[in-house]
């Protein structure tokens, strides 16, 4: 696969993907083929996720983890004035506010800790491609928005 053809498939524009297209792009590419059907769907979370959402997550993210699936988080990162007013993914702006896609792929429940790629490494030299980051915090980000497992 590359970065454009499955962007062609799902319909991305300059104003990015949608979640329905983001989600059917999941299945035709991951479910349809690993699994047989449409695995991927979609699942919201308020803007300050609940305790209950909070383990949802979880035992969503050790399930497909376990299956080698990843889940894709739908990140709403809120600019701020100052670094750590809100929560961003490593190395994104804090002064902006960004609406991105990223592969959740691992976890560790002993430090409770998340494994992700970020391609926005492609657009800002800041950004690492892959990240630990607090599972609390990934919560607080998707928060708002949601994620597809």
């Amino acid at each position: 696969m590359n970065q454009y053809a499955v962007a062609s498939y799902m319909g991305t524009t300059t104003s990015g993907t949608g979640e329905g297209q983001e989600v059917g792009g999941l299945n035709y590419y991951v479910g349809q083929p690993d699994m047989g059907y449409a695995f991927y769907s979609f699942v919201d979370m308020n803007y300050t996720p609940t305790s209950a959402q909070d383990n949802t997550f979880v035992k969503n993210l050790e399930w497909d983890v376990t299956l080698g699936t990843p889940i894709a988080g739908d990140a709403w990162e809120v600019g701020g004035s100052y670094p750590g007013e809100y929560p961003h993914l490593v190395g994104h702006p804090y002064n902006q506010t960004i609406f991105h896609f990223f592969e959740i792929g691992g976890y560790n429940l002993n430090n409770g800790d998340l494994y992700y790629a970020d391609s926005a490494n492609t657009v800002w030299s800041t950004v690492p491609p892959y990240s630990w980051y607090p599972i609390s915090t990934v919560e607080t980000i998707l928060g708002g928005r949601g994620y597809i497992w």
